[in-house]
């Protein structure tokens, strides 16, 4: 019938005798499944890749690892290389030299080079990242394949051709051994390639060993009815495995020296044999499985049930590292690993996967907790089971305990339990004893402390007596966790939210986070005898005190996880910890230097799933939680099952991984890295413009290669090597030209490193501009440039001193112009106004003498504000304008011949095209223009005159025409009036202009005067 008991439904029996035979059944059962789960299968753990998880075909027909450390795998569909992580197929669709991708065999020859036999394609060489294919001879059939590989000390290659002949290929030929080289078999079975040399060989006649051209005949069968040779395989002590005649023997040339029996299975052929580093010998056979054989003849089967994908296999080889890999048939790609946890659960016979709690009694019985299931106790004997049918009133079993008197406590969510004659009796009260008990302690003194949920969190049990303890400043449902002694006699009480607090004596101090704890939940605590008290907390990492000091480290400093549920030591000095993130132990000492800020660094290894552990969340929050037997053995608690450890069978892994890097990737352009490549001269030359690169490299480790962590630093950009964790690729953006060196190192899950680094030289080429002799280029073009500057700002400086000076001689010789003209035009007026004054007043008794000279005095005070007039125009600067000069001209002609018979008439240009005219030009054109009309005053005898000025770009023209007597030009030259001519025509020069004179006996005369102007355009002239 089914009953409600504090932590679900149970199955109660009807009466006590099904009681009692359920408990055997159980009890039997489960010392079977115990005996069974522990057998020899379980010293491996088994995982496989299939098509799901990369390989190209579910059939690997061969495994071997190369020279360079890359796990190679022969698929009927494909040759592949492994990592560990990633699978890079080569097939016939990508390398050329693959005729057929049904790959049939590998083999490793003592050069390092990977031989690949194809069906129906032959043979290939992978060697130096390059693969080259052959043509054997004899295998010319429908199949055409090789069935087995060797080779000899001697550098020659051996192989077995599809139709079983024996072919060897030595200085780059092939050659069929003759009937000469004594062999009796007519078919050759299989090779074996000793590792202190020779090959042996198997047929249906003999097992020999060959040197040179001649063979040894070790067993002769010809006497035998239905001999035989299956399998050869090199043994590590000399000579080689043989499976033949349904017996496994290993011989020496001297004759068998082992023999380990008829084959455990029947009517299943051997495929392949192996001799593992640890001397076992493992068959593989295909439809029975796997078997392992010890030198004492115990044999070991694993097969489906076991966790093989199938019982048919074709290959069984070891890594470097000591895993062995199996080729299955239809099943893909297996690797078998030693086992580091051993595991206990439901399969084998506790009653709950779900541990909580595990402790080990003075008799050496280790009790067992369970959340839900109550109590098991396991001993060379079984496993027992107590549960509510045993007084358990709750089968949340957090803390079990026995004490140094024998008696068996267990803590869980329905109250405090204890044992006696195998059964439980419960002493929760609720008023000393909590109904939620989740800690137990026994101090030196034989004092029972109880971690509680209520009650003030804490009650002690000292005999028969109950006491509660009140921690000062402590809230009153402080729950309490955890709680141990350390060696001063101090107690430490770690509780769930509140801290952690130190009693000793009456004194009781508490830490938090503000005294550094990275979480005030504590879970564990582990006080050492160093005087040191290890703090697992929640969340927060991990705490160490010591002398008073706090300090925290975490995930941020190399913990796998800052969940902290479990804190052990072993024998050999490493703290181990269970986690919500697996488990994993670090050098005490390395702990205790790095919380002392000796050093930055320290080393941690994890365990999880991969390594035996049912689960990576360790049970915590409780104790007794994990526990360290008598014999060892750490016993770590997890959501799945107990997990069991032995720290002195740990190898730790020596073998530093080889790294290899894989390819550059340049602005998604993939170049693929070989051994080929690398040894070329010289550096990969990258084109100018490249911005994004991506190196891709590995580390060759397969025991675990999810924990193998790199480091890279660029040479040429970078000087300190950069932490790349587990993350397999380098990028960089916008590298500028030059050379580089990429380097990359990695370590294996124990740490240890390649001091070897990996090594990539590359260059990225400049554009022509960014080129030494461009740069060169520019800097003589800039140095030009400023020499040219400096040269033009001289010149400038140069030009503004001698425009200075010109304007200054400019200045003086207007100056000295006004001052001529002042005193030619106006002193000789003014000297003449002051004679014809004179005369005036000598002559003033003669009336009409005085009015002649008044008259000339009159005139010649004209005249003189005439030439004043002209010079106070000349010398104004606001004067210097085309429109000032036209307005200035018109207006002095018409006064000029007012009161003559000479009538003028203008021409000038409209005032919207006003231009500034230099002072000099103005007076100088003013001046010549003024020449030309007193010759037509005074010469031409003219009634008319006309003047014409025109923008005539970039020049300006003034025209004087008359309609006078004209003159002939050639027979004017020399005579005394030329010199006003040749006046005219040197001011016109002086500005760079030039004037044309066109005139002739009765016709009148034209003068033109051409100067240049920096700015004009032609203009309609206006008349005025």
């Amino acid at each position: 019938m089914l009953i409600w008991r504090t932590g679900g439904w149970r199955l109660r029996p009807r009466n006590r005798f099904f009681g009692r035979l359920q408990r055997f059944v159980l009890a039997s059962v489960g010392l079977l499944l115990g005996l069974l789960g522990h057998s020899q299968a379980a010293e491996y753990l088994i995982d496989v890749w299939q098509t799901d998880d990369g390989l190209p075909q579910n059939s690997v027909t061969s495994v071997a690892q190369g020279r360079d450390g890359y796990l190679w795998i022969g698929t009927q569909d494909g040759l592949v290389r492994f990592d560990g992580l990633r699978f890079q197929v080569f097939d016939a669709n990508n390398t050329p030299a693959i005729k057929n991708s049904r790959i049939v065999q590998l083999f490793n020859d003592r050069q390092g080079t990977l031989w690949v036999g194809t069906e129906q394609a032959g043979l290939m060489q992978f060697r130096d990242g390059q693969f080259r294919a052959f043509n054997p001879p004899n295998m010319g059939t429908t199949h055409n394949y090789a069935r087995v590989f060797g080779d000899d000390e001697g550098g020659a290659f051996w192989m077995v051709s599809c139709e079983w002949e024996l072919i060897r290929w030595q200085e780059g030929s092939f050659t069929v051994p003759s009937t000469r080289w004594n062999l009796a078999g007519a078919e050759t079975y299989s090779l074996a390639s000793a590792p202190a040399g020779g090959l042996w060989v198997g047929t249906d006649r003999e097992l020999a060993i060959a040197h040179g051209d001649q063979f040894e005949i070790v067993w002769d069968g010809r006497n035998e009815p239905g001999f035989r040779v299956d399998v050869l395989a090199p043994s590590r002590k000399g000579g080689c495995w043989v499976a033949a005649r349904n017996r496994l023997r290993q011989f020496q040339t001297t004759g068998p020296t082992a023999d380990l029996g008829s084959y455990a299975w029947t009517n299943r052929p051997v495929y392949a044999l192996h001799e593992d580093s640890r001397g076992y010998l493992w068959v593989a056979t295909l439809g029975s499985g796997l078997y392992r054989y010890d030198t004492n003849g115990t044999v070991l089967h694993l097969g489906v049930s076991d966790g093989l994908p199938t019982d048919f296999i074709r290959c069984v080889t070891e890594d470097h590292e000591g895993n062995l890999w199996v080729g299955t048939e239809g099943g893909g790609l297996c690797r078998l690993k030693p086992t580091i946890f051993q595991t206990y659960g439901r399969k084998q016979g506790l009653c709950s996967d779900q541990v909580t709690s595990v402790h080990q009694s003075a008799s050496g019985d280790m009790w067992i907790g369970t959340n839900g299931d109550g109590v098991d106790r396991l001993n060379p004997d079984g496993i027992s089971h107590f549960g509510v049918e045993q007084g358990l009133g709750n089968g949340h079993v957090w803390a079990v305990l026995q004490d140094r008197q024998g008696s068996v406590w267990a803590g869980t969510w329905g109250g405090l339990f204890r044992m006696d004659h195998d059964r439980f009796a419960g002493l929760s009260d609720g008023v000393h004893i909590s109904w939620q008990v989740l800690a137990l302690h026994e101090d030196r003194k034989g004092t029972l402390w109880l971690g509680q949920q209520a009650l003030g969190g804490i009650s002690r049990l000292t005999g028969n007596q109950s006491d509660l303890l009140k921690l000062s400043g402590a809230a009153a449902d402080l729950d309490v966790r955890t709680i141990v002694e350390s060696p001063d006699g101090a107690v430490w009480i770690g509780s769930n939210g509140d801290g952690l607090y130190r009693l000793l004596g009456d004194k009781v101090t508490r830490y938090g986070k503000r005294d550094g704890l990275g979480s005030e939940m504590i879970w564990c605590l582990y006080p050492d005898q160093d005087g040191a008290v290890w703090i697992g907390t929640y969340r927060g990492g991990l705490g160490r005190w010591k002398d008073g000091q706090l300090k925290t480290i975490s995930s941020r400093d190399g913990l796998v996880n800052d969940v902290i549920s479990q804190i052990l030591e072993d024998d050999q000095g490493y703290l181990w910890f269970g986690s919500h993130g697996g488990v994993f132990r670090i050098a005490k000492e390395e702990l205790n230097r790095f919380a002392d800020g000796k050093t930055r660094l320290f080393h941690t290894t994890s365990y999880g799933k991969a390594d035996g552990l049912p689960s990576v969340e360790c049970s915590g929050g409780s104790q007794p939680a994990a526990c360290k037997s008598r014999d060892g053995r750490l016993w770590f608690p997890t959501v799945k099952g107990l997990a069991v450890v032995d720290p002195r069978t740990i190898v730790r892994n020596t073998l530093a991984p080889p790294v290899v890097i894989e390819s550059l990737s340049v602005d998604g352009r993939v170049t693929e890295i070989t051994e080929n490549s690398l040894s070329l001269p010289g550096p990969i030359r990258i084109k100018p413009g490249a911005q994004r690169f991506e190196i891709r490299y590995t580390g060759l480790s397969y025991t675990a290669p999810q924990k193998v962590r790199f480091r890279y630093k660029l040479e040429g950009l970078e000087d300190e090597w950069l932490e790349a964790g587990t993350q397999r690729t380098a990028g960089y953006s916008f590298l500028k030209p030059g050379g580089y060196h990429f380097r990359v190192t990695a370590c294996n899950n124990d740490g240890v490193w390649n001091d070897t680094a990996a090594r990539l030289d590359f260059e990225v080429l400049p554009h022509f501009w960014q080129t030494g002799w461009f740069f060169l280029l520019v800097v003589l073009a800039g140095l030009g440039m400023i020499v040219g500057v400096v040269r033009w700002i001289e010149q400038r400086k140069l030009r503004q001193q001698v425009e200075k000076l010109e304007r200054e001689r400019m200045v003086e010789r207007e100056r000295s112009r006004i001052a001529r003209d002042i005193h030619d035009d106006l002193g000789s007026s003014l000297t003449r106004i002051a004679l014809l004054s004179e005369l005036a007043t000598a002559d003033k008794e003669r009336p009409l003498e005085v009015e002649a000279h008044a008259l000339k005095i009159a005139a010649s005070a004209r005249e003189t504000v005439r030439s004043l007039d002209e010079i106070v125009w000349a010398v104004n600067p606001q004067n210097d304008t085309l429109n000032s000069l036209s307005d200035y001209l018109s207006h002095y002609a018409t006064e000029f011949f007012e009161g003559s018979p000479v009538s003028c008439r203008f021409e000038l240009p409209d005032a919207s095209a006003d231009l500034p005219l230099a002072s000099e030009t103005r007076h100088q054109l003013f001046l010549a223009v003024k020449e030309a009309l007193h010759n037509v005053l005074k010469h031409a005898q003219a009634k008319e005159t006309w003047i014409r000025m025109t923008l005539a770009k970039p020049h300006l023209e003034i025209v004087v025409q008359d309609d006078g007597c004209g003159f002939d030009i050639t027979a004017h030259k020399g005579s005394p009036g030329a010199d006003g001519l040749g006046n005219m025509a040197k001011r016109v020069k002086d500005l760079g202009g030039q004037m044309n004179i066109k005139s002739a006996t009765g016709q009148g005369t034209v003068v033109t005067f051409v100067v240049p102007l920096a700015n004009g355009t032609s203009k309609p002239a206006t008349t005025k």
